[in-house]
């Protein structure tokens, strides 16, 4: 075998030529992330302007109550969730989710946030007395 004798003492210099290291992002990097910021600004955009799932008339859908006094359960149901029960189930009342029943419009009050069944005669909340729609 024969030995090899290395000469530590020398150092590498790099060619004239050679680019000098880029201490920014490379070229591929930058182009990456302006794709993934306009993508983001496409999802924001979508989700901003997409059309919603209520109308102006019920901003935060429409409030049941079951008929089933021991169930009594409470649900809300958006405008296009009510619409496409009505679709499905033509004439037919909306029915708890819970229990099945047959379920009543109902209100939820805007100062204490009771929900009730809905009464043409007396539109206030049973519990606080706030009048609906003032």
């Amino acid at each position: 075998m024969t030995a090899h004798r290395f000469d530590l003492t020398s150092t590498l210099e790099e060619p004239k030529d050679a680019p000098a290291p880029s201490r920014w992002l490379s070229e591929k990097g930058v182009i990456f992330l302006a794709s993934l910021a306009v993508l983001g600004a496409g999802i924001a955009a979508w989700a901003a302007l997409r059309p919603s799932t209520n109308n102006e008339n019920f901003p935060g859908g429409t409030w049941w109550v079951c008929s089933n006094k021991t169930c009594a359960n409470e649900f809300a149901l958006s405008m296009k969730q009510l619409g496409e029960h009505h679709e499905k189930h033509y004439g037919q009342p909306v029915t708890c989710p819970k229990c099945g029943k047959e379920a009543i419009r109902a209100e939820k009050c805007v100062e204490c946030g009771k929900v009730f069944p809905l009464r043409r005669d007396n539109p206030a909340c049973p519990d606080c007395g706030h009048k609906i729609g003032q």
